[in-house]
């Protein structure tokens, strides 16, 4: 996910996220835009964050994920 508004495009980070791992058939790299305000504290904020994500991972598989990475504090 990233905002039009980062320095690096969403695009290059799932291109790069894919070459690392393109010998893994296991694993699928996906990526959708999200201009979403930032607001920890908003249910609302994090449901709009939500449902892109569910909407980024349906339009790769109709299973769940096994995994979700994050580098963010709030990923766990």
């Amino acid at each position: 996910m990233a905002a039009r508004v980062e320095s690096l495009a969403l695009e290059r980070r799932v291109a790069w996220l894919r070459e690392i791992h393109a010998d893994e058939p296991n694993v699928t790299v996906t990526g959708i835009g999200d201009d979403h305000p930032v607001d920890l504290t908003s249910d609302a904020v994090w449901n709009a964050h939500v449902a892109l994500m569910r909407e980024a991972v349906a339009g790769v598989t109709d299973e769940p994920p096994d995994a979700v990475f994050t580098s963010e504090v709030y990923g766990d």
